[in-house]
């Protein structure tokens, strides 16, 4: 038996980037934007929704979402002439519960400077699972601490099947 994945089938992945990227992320989600650091990421509001927005770099954010995906899309084009909004389909993702963190650390190589261990709530990091390029994120959704990890759409199986949450609450790697 294993544990379940969170699910995030009604919670989309948009990114935001572009030289009015920061701007844009201000106009909707307010000047605590402006306070986190590339790989941080804040919890955030819009017309009653919630989501959280991680900096991936200066002007470029990745927002889960938990909200009406296209109004939000709409909103951050009208706010951001410079920048293109969206969701992309090669982008996917598999998020299980915090608790299990500790436990991908020995199977996930870190890119430096990215360190895994000890990833603080609302950071993420860079690394390596078997080849294969992913973005750890550590943070809150619905109230409830997880842990994010972004892939190309084409890995996620490899990665999923690759990756398994036993009862004893290790990660295992299926050889």
């Amino acid at each position: 038996m294993t544990y379940a994945a969170v699910d995030l089938r009604q919670m989309p992945l948009i990114d935001l980037a572009g030289q009015d990227g920061l701007q844009g992320a201000i106009a909707l989600f307010g000047s605590q934007v402006n306070r986190i650091a590339p790989f941080q990421s804040t919890s955030v509001q819009w017309q009653g929704a919630s989501g959280s927005l991680l900096r991936l770099c200066e002007n470029n954010f990745r927002l889960r979402w938990q909200g009406d995906e296209s109004a939000l899309i709409a909103a951050l084009q009208a706010a951001t002439a410079g920048s293109w909004v969206r969701s992309l389909p090669w982008l996917t993702a598999i998020a299980y519960p915090a608790a299990h963190l500790a436990d991908l650390v020995p199977l996930i190589t870190p890119t430096p400077p990215h360190q895994l261990i000890g990833l603080p709530l609302n950071c993420a990091a860079v690394g390596r699972f078997e080849g294969r390029s992913l973005l750890v994120w550590h943070h809150r959704l619905d109230g409830q601490a997880v842990v994010e990890l972004h892939m190309a759409t084409m890995h996620q199986e490899a990665i999923a099947s690759g990756l398994t949450m036993q009862p004893d609450g290790l990660a295992r790697h299926k050889g």
